[in-house]
């Protein structure tokens, strides 16, 4: 088993823990998944509110995807599912206090017979439309930037920093390992074609609370930064962050409800992976072998 491998385990696992301390009575077979999506949800949160957009979206997922305790849509709802019923505003740090409007809406980017953008989670904002795509461990899995040839016949996105960055990753599709910026360059697509002026592309990650100890996180953030860098000035504004960040800036606001809010959060996805650095917590040995290689 590669060092990968073992820490996407690893990771599993804390989410699997975190599920058992706040559902108990949740059955969670060996892989981590749910026999119903319900008992994937915190308490409070209603399921009633969440599936008519997931019906409405993709369809398919809360019967297979949303089951695990790693899946990232679940984790997006249980941070957001609070607010699904437009009563309360919650901040977020960089952007101010948004509505909650929809989870999975799409953003088409007008190519015919090209699946529309789903984005995990749609809001409103002071300058307009915030897009949040939400990421649990897909990131741990190195992807190669591909396109359609289409994409390059959107004329309303060609004079964009946007479109200049997937022209680039059309001849190096490989320049980031961990971000996966082809589909975050589509979202920003649908955006520009959709959402109109002031729009924004939220990107919220999870990572584990030893994320320093890990170079995976240390190489996802130094691409973040370079893949902010390169799409500032044109189309929909990028922000990033990630979710423990958030999250303890909820702790340390005004807000009673976003204060345990984030307490309950904490509990159910704060975990520490240990993998780090050539050591296994899962099996106890030392490996040379590079994050991203195979044994």
């Amino acid at each position: 088993m590669s060092l990968r491998s073992e820490m996407i385990l690893d990771a599993k696992l804390v989410m699997r823990d975190g599920l058992a301390r706040t559902n108990a009575a949740a059955e969670i077979d060996a892989r981590g998944y749910v026999a119903d999506w319900h008992s994937n949800l915190l308490p409070g949160i209603d399921p009633g509110l969440i599936e008519g957009d997931f019906r409405a979206g993709k369809g398919s997922e809360l019967d297979n995807k949303f089951q695990a305790a790693h899946s990232s849509a679940a984790l997006a709802v249980n941070v957001f599912g609070l607010f699904r019923d437009g009563r309360d505003a919650f901040s977020m740090p960089g952007l101010g206090d948004l509505k909650l409007e929809k989870f999975e809406r799409t953003f088409t980017t007008g190519l015919v017979g090209r699946i529309p953008p789903h984005l995990d989670v749609s809001a409103i904002g002071p300058q307009g439309v915030v897009a949040i795509e939400s990421k649990c461990l897909e990131y741990f899995t190195p992807k190669a930037a591909s396109f359609a040839p289409a994409y390059q016949t959107l004329d309303n996105c060609r004079d964009t920093s946007w479109f200049a960055e997937m022209e680039r990753l059309r001849e190096n599709p490989k320049d980031y390992e961990a971000l996966d910026a082809a589909q975050l360059i589509k979202h920003a697509f649908g955006l520009i074609n959709s959402a109109g002026p002031g729009s924004t592309l939220l990107y919220l990650f999870w990572e584990p609370l030893d994320a320093d100890r890990h170079q995976l996180f240390r190489q996802h953030r130094s691409e973040i930064a370079r893949f902010a860098e390169r799409v500032a000035g044109g189309g929909p504004d990028f922000h990033a962050m990630s979710y423990p960040e958030l999250w303890t800036a909820w702790l340390e606001g005004n807000s009673v409800k976003l204060q345990g809010h984030a307490d309950r959060l904490f509990v159910r996805y704060g975990g520490s992976l240990g993998s780090y650095e050539g050591y296994s917590r899962v099996n106890g040995r030392k490996t040379d072998a590079g994050f991203f290689d195979d044994d």
